[in-house]
């Protein structure tokens, strides 16, 4: 420091933060740094040699040399910083600067030299400033708290309380001020309040504290105390937990049972030996760890047990304890082997035992509760920050006269859209931004906010010309002396609110669904109010509807005494769903969905009931129409069923007819009978044809016709059937719709419709055929069963006959349904024209008056370009016969000899099987031999003929295959293209059928095989 030069000082002078100024003894000025220059606003040149007192407000200078001889004359050779309270300093430009300075002399060969160091504080004023203006906003606030605030001075005096405090205290304001508080409360020195006191007062630190109060008057009470030092004292924060505390003393005795389980499950104690690394403990530690048994545990296991989360942290921490032998104290989590997680503290510390090894020993408690506890607790005064820092509302208060805004919250400027600072500037801006059409409403209301008496919604624009809604609420807030002197507030943006209640207005005005209210009079529901599309619904207006009987008066007749019966009284209903119908104004009635709540004004006592209308009328058609296709299907699988076993044994009875015909020498008389049998048989094959169709199982060759043609045909058939009496006309659409159909089929459904008009008009009349093309769109085809969008063929089948009963209607298409005598009808005409439009993928509706007549419509696709004809097996009588092997599998043991006997005698080589799985036998043993199987497809055992088929392929088989069944093969769950005539033979068949078939297949080398 000696070798430092007086370049090197000036370099250092220079350098300062705060500025430098010496001067001799003569005031005379000689040193002035950069940071001189800059607080004063000299030039260095404008100040050397010159006297001191330049720098010196006017006011101060007389003082100044009596000042710096006094200092002078002391054995001091400095003053610190701040020594010398605060001084100001004179500008170049004649304003003062506050600054803080210290003083230092030395004495040289030319005399005393005084240095001084002065620092500019003029920002630390400004701050100053601030505080205090923050600290009046502050006392404000306090002013006007819920909680109790007060400050305690060293001598036990309240130097500051709030009215809150004044309230919980139970004395009054004059009472406080006027004595201490020892006493105000006496033997508070042995409370352990007091304690709190004194160390807040004693080692200046904060403190917080739950203290149960003993009032003068006797009473008790629970506050939550906050102790802060200030400079006067300490502060007290109290907030009035009594409520809380009363309630945790009634849940005490309920928790007794917890603190007993606690008190038994204890603290579990561990050690660990270093050396191995073992860890054993008591049988609480072992408990709380989750683990059983009594071996003991390794520290790498024990640490694997703690939460990732927390692993390094106490690691590191167990790994510091054992090396240094010192004390281990944390809380952590431990993951259980079951996988759940458990909070724990863990107390340890190492020694060495008299061997020398090192161990460590501790205990371990479970302190999951006390961190949930602590958790929900931090939980909640986060949200509560959370509230207080982040609330939209805007809170205000403003002097009585409205002159002065004495705080705004910041929400302010996002929902007025303007600044704080403008506000308070113009206090009246707010009430400047309010919607014309509500500012003199406001303005007329605004006496009422002293009142509390103030609540108003009102419209605010925005300076972006945004429109938003805001629901005002004030408040008085009074003086200790109980006067009105403030006026406080909160106002709310509600713009989504107001958007909302009036969407919801729009909805239910919109929607299909009538929302109504009734009120509680005399133990009877009255109706109160309806939304507005009543009338849509009804076709009543609200008016109407408040009729007291206009419910109950339009209620179905047949509907009325089942909705009163589930009715319940006022006092009985909750909730309740009920389906009736419902009379509109013009007459006709709907299914109306009734639904209703009960809304209680208080617990147990009904106020109103609330609740919707809306229309099922079309659901409920749909069902009906559901079930009765349902039904239909049931029962044409039934007759589906039935047919099927009739065919098997039609095959039995035509087959065996057939070898008798075939039969060399058989005498005429019992060819006779063959042949009658032959008749019979086809008459039988004809109604299990019906019962197919009825189920919608019978095989259909379909093709494009000309519907027109069709109708032209069948009209020939008609007329000779009719008879004289009827007329038969027709009525056909311009140009030749073509359908996709099976002519023959088409020719049936009209033979069956005009034998059913023609019985319907035993005295004559009129039967109308009718063509034509139909739109169908999605709301028509929901309310018809079958029905379905698209433009399709339309069929009208009319008489003027008696018509059909309204009370038999539902059942015309069911199988065996029939009003005709015993012996005059199957029942199975129209089931049969239903079953066969079905397969044709449409659907027929009819249309009946008892004493009008009927008509029938029947919807039909019409056909596409990429529809193809099919062609129409060709018959035969020719009997086709061969050598070869086959194999022929049937379940039905009558059905297998049949068949065998015919390819026996067609001079077939038979091998015969009554399932798939013996025919896999046979197999085996003969498929060198076998050149093509003959089987049923359904059959016994859980396999089919196709599943017999499947597995000979995977044997690499090339057999040839033909099935059988009494199903057409389109409408049985096929595995392979199957042909009528190629690879499919229908029940019955004769022995012609089976020659020809067979021979067939065994003459084709393109067949497909297994």
């Amino acid at each position: 420091m000696r070798n430092l030069t007086q370049e090197h000082l000036l370099q250092i002078l220079e350098s300062a933060m705060d500025a430098v100024v010496s001067t001799d003894e003569h005031g005379k000025i000689f040193i002035f740094n950069s940071a001189a220059e800059r607080i004063f606003g000299y030039a260095r040149a404008a100040v050397m040699g010159r006297d001191l007192a330049m720098l010196i407000p006017q006011r101060y200078r007389a003082d100044h040399p009596r000042h710096m001889h006094d200092f002078g004359q002391t054995n001091s050779t400095s003053r610190k910083m701040g020594g010398l309270g605060q001084i100001f300093g004179l500008r170049s430009d004649g304003t003062e600067v506050p600054l803080e300075t210290s003083i230092s002399q030395i004495d040289s060969t030319n005399g005393k030299i005084f240095t001084a160091i002065l620092r500019d504080i003029s920002e630390r004023k400004k701050y100053e400033l601030a505080l205090t203006n923050s600290e009046h906003r502050l006392r404000q606030i306090l002013d006007n708290m819920t909680e109790g605030y007060q400050i305690v001075g060293f001598d036990w005096r309240y130097k500051y309380f709030n009215q809150a405090f004044v309230a919980h205290s139970r004395y009054s304001a004059e009472e406080l001020k006027a004595r201490t508080v020892l006493e105000l409360y006496p033997g508070i020195e042995k409370a352990p309040v007091y304690a709190a006191y004194e160390k807040c007062f004693r080692e200046r630190v904060a403190v917080r504290m739950d203290n149960e109060f003993h009032f003068p008057d006797g009473n008790i009470g629970w506050f939550d105390l906050f102790f802060q030092p200030v400079e006067e004292g300490l502060s007290i924060l109290s907030v009035d937990i009594t409520k809380r505390k009363l309630q945790e003393i009634a849940l005490r005795e309920k928790e007794k049972q917890l603190t007993e389980v606690i008190r038994i499950s204890g603290t579990g104690s561990f050690e660990l030996d270093i050396s191995t690394g073992m860890l054993s403990g008591s049988e609480q530690w072992r408990s709380i760890l989750g683990i059983t048994g009594d071996a003991p545990l390794l520290r790498q296991t024990f640490i694997d047990m703690i939460h990732h989360a927390d692993r390094g942290r106490i690691l590191a921490a167990s790994d510091h304890a054992i090396t240094k032998l010192a004390l281990f104290s944390e809380e952590f989590r431990l993951i259980r082997p079951n996988g759940e997680t458990r909070w724990v503290f863990v107390n340890s510390e190492g020694r060495r035992d008299e061997a020398g090894r090192t161990r460590y020993s501790g205990s371990i408690i479970d302190i999951t509760a006390l961190k949930s506890s602590q958790e929900n607790l931090k939980q909640s005064e986060e949200r509560f920050r959370q509230v207080v820092e982040n609330i939209e509302g805007v809170f205000w208060m403003t002097d009585l006269a409205k002159h002065t805004i004495l705080y705004i919250s910041p929400a302010y400027e996002k929902v007025w859209g303007r600044t704080i600072a403008s506000l308070q500037a113009e206090p009246l801006t707010w009430l400047e931004a309010i919607h014309p059409d509500d500012r003199t409403r406001v303005r007329a209301a605004m006496p009422r906010q002293a009142e509390g008496l103030y609540s108003e919604e009102y419209r605010i624009i925005q300076p972006s010309g945004a429109v938003r809604w805001i629901s005002d609420r004030a408040f008085p807030v009074r003086d200790a002396a109980g006067n009105i002197y403030r006026v406080a507030g909160v106002a709310v943006d509600i713009t989504e609110k107001k958007k909302l209640q009036q969407e919801l207005t729009r909805f239910v005005e919109l929607s299909p669904v009538v929302i109504y209210a009734l009120r509680l009079e005399k133990n009877a529901f009255i109706h109160n109010w309806h939304s507005q599309n009543l009338a849509a619904l009804t076709g009543f207006n609200s008016a109407e509807a408040m009729a007291e009987t206009w419910w109950l008066d339009n209620l179905h007749p047949e509907d009325k005494q089942r909705v009163l019966d589930a009715h319940p009284t006022p006092y009985e209903i909750e909730h309740q769903v009920l389906e009736y119908r419902f009379r509109k104004k013009n007459g006709s009635y709907i299914w109306i969905r009734d639904e209703k709540r009960l809304i209680c004004d208080t617990p147990g006592v009904p106020g109103e009931i609330v609740g919707s209308w809306s229309d099922i009328t079309e659901r409920v058609q749909l069902e009906a129409q559901m079930r009765h296709a349902q039904k239909m299907e049931a029962i044409g699988q039934l007759a589906a069923g039935v047919a099927h076993d009739f065919n098997n044994l039609l095959t039995v009875i035509g087959g065996n007819n057939s070898l008798i015909a075939e039969t060399e020498g058989v005498p005429a008389e019992i060819l006779a009978y063959s042949n009658d049998i032959k008749l019979a048989a086809e008459k039988a094959a004809y109604l299990t044809r019906q019962l197919l169709l009825v189920g919608r199982r019978q095989s259909l060759e379909l093709k494009s016709i000309d519907l027109n043609e069709a109708l032209r045909q069948s009209l020939a058939l008609l007329q000779r059937m009719l008879g004289a009496d009827i007329d038969a006309v027709l009525h056909l659409t311009n140009g030749a719709p073509q359908v996709y159909a099976d002519a023959g089929m088409i020719s049936q459904v009209l033979l069956n419709l005009g034998v059913n008009a023609r019985d319907a008009m035993p005295e004559g009349g009129i039967l109308s055929l009718e063509s034509d093309i139909q739109e169908i769109d999605e709301a028509t085809a929901r309310t018809i069963a079958g029905a379905r969008p698209g433009t399709f063929a339309r069929i009208s089948v009319s008489d003027t006959g008696m018509g059909i009963p309204k009370e038999i209607m539902t059942r015309i298409f069911e199988p065996f349904f029939t009003t005709k005598e015993t012996g005059k009808g199957s029942g199975l005409g129209l089931a049969t024209v239903f079953g066969i439009v079905q397969q044709h993928q449409g659907w027929i509706n009819v249309y009946s008056e008892a004493g009008h007549g009927t008509t029938f419509r029947i919807y039909l696709p019409l056909a596409q370009a990429q529809m193809l004809h099919r062609e129409a097996k060709k018959g035969s009588e020719e009997i086709l016969k061969g050598s070869e092997t086959v194999l022929v599998v049937e379940d039905q043991i009558p059905l297998r000899k049949m068949a065998t006997t015919m390819l026996t005698k067609l001079g077939y080589h038979v091998l015969e099987a009554g399932t798939g799985k013996e025919a896999l036998v046979v197999w085996e043993a003969y498929q060198k031999q076998i050149r093509i199987i003959l089987t049923d497809v359904i059959m016994p055992d859980g396999m089919s003929g196709f599943e017999l088929g499947r597995q000979l392929h995977e044997k690499k088989s090339n057999v040839k295959i033909i099935f059988t069944s009494g199903y057409a093969p389109e409408l049985m769950k096929i595995e392979r293209p199957l042909t009528e005539g190629v690879n499919f033979l229908s029940k019955p068949y004769a022995l012609a059928d089976l020659s020809r078939i067979i021979r067939k297949a065994l003459d084709t080398p393109s067949f497909p095989v297994a």
